[in-house]
């Protein structure tokens, strides 16, 4: 059975194989971005990218905030 840090460390893992998690990773370091602008910047759908931030902010690499609706 795997312990907590194992699985944090798996979905740490899990979240860095992905190069656009990467590339979203690169440009939340440097300006705060809503997940329809950079899916217009990057030709993705704004499903496709919510479902990577999802993935970040499970690793705990990613804070995500709501605003708007």
């Amino acid at each position: 059975m795997a312990t907590r840090r194992e699985k944090a460390l798996d979905r740490l893992f899990r979240a860095l194989a992905s190069a656009p998690r990467r590339e979203i990773l690169r440009l939340a370091a440097r300006q705060k971005c809503a997940v329809t602008q950079f899916a217009r910047q990057r030709n993705m759908s704004q499903p496709a990218v919510s479902k990577h931030v999802r993935i970040l902010v499970d690793a705990a690499l990613l804070i995500k905030t709501r605003h708007g609706r």
